[in-house]
């Protein structure tokens, strides 16, 4: 049986497209799963034998040697539709939610993205506190459904979602930024609706994105505009 690499992305993830390609160039063996295309597939998971089944949209196979995983995008239900969920479609959402964490039980294919790891640092407050652990100086924060810029130590603060915000409404799209804020901004009745996180403004700030492969380390710098001067 041949090995495979599995991608589970969404249809609008053209960076997912470019990797298929190259895939398909190589001649790679792959199956990619869009998750707002599941219900198109019939899907048998057999979790004690560990073997993965897809038939659909000219898909014919059986999997029990998944050399890798790419979990693209996998909190799933961050995407907010831009109209009421019945209860058949919250009941869909949640159990294919849980239908992707179960691929687990591919543990020893090579994973980008494992689910437990993935939802542990997805959470923002993990992250800085990990951050602070490890030896990072980590800029003062607050979270909170109130004025929270109050118990910050500066008069300069951003504000942030404490989760990436893609609000869906008809046919557009709508996203959330890290912003600068001034204090007139807010209003105890707007700020009860929901959390939202208050932190110190860094000046001359050097971004570092690092991404790591077994032993290997990528980082890339994003530079402050004072910096790159």
């Amino acid at each position: 049986m041949k090995n495979f690499i599995l991608i589970i992305s969404s249809v609008y993830d053209f960076s997912t497209d470019l990797v298929v390609q190259r895939l398909e160039h190589n001649g790679d063996n792959y199956i990619r799963l869009n998750k707002e295309q599941l219900c198109d597939y019939e899907i048998f998971l057999d979790p004690v034998n560990a073997t993965l089944m897809v038939k659909g949209e000219h898909v014919d196979v059986e999997i029990s040697k998944i050399k890798s995983v790419w979990f693209r995008q996998p909190v799933f239900l961050r995407n907010t539709p831009g109209r009421s969920i019945n209860i058949n479609e919250q009941l869909s959402l949640s159990q294919w939610n849980a239908f992707l964490r179960g691929l687990m039980v591919f543990n020893e294919s090579y994973w980008m993205n494992w689910p437990q790891a993935t939802y542990a640092a997805e959470s923002k407050p993990y992250q800085l506190i990990t951050a602070k652990n490890i030896g990072f100086s980590v800029p003062q924060t607050i979270i909170s459904n109130s004025l929270g810029f109050d118990r910050l130590h500066s008069s300069k603060f951003i504000i942030k979602s404490i989760d990436t915000v893609l609000l869906k409404e008809n046919d557009d799209c709508y996203f959330t930024y890290t912003s600068k804020a001034n204090p007139e901004d807010f209003s105890l009745e707007r700020t009860r609706q929901s959390p939202i996180t208050f932190q110190k403004y860094i000046e001359d700030k050097l971004d570092v994105r690092v991404t790591v492969i077994d032993s290997k380390v990528y980082a890339v710098a994003i530079k402050s505009p004072s910096l790159s001067a």
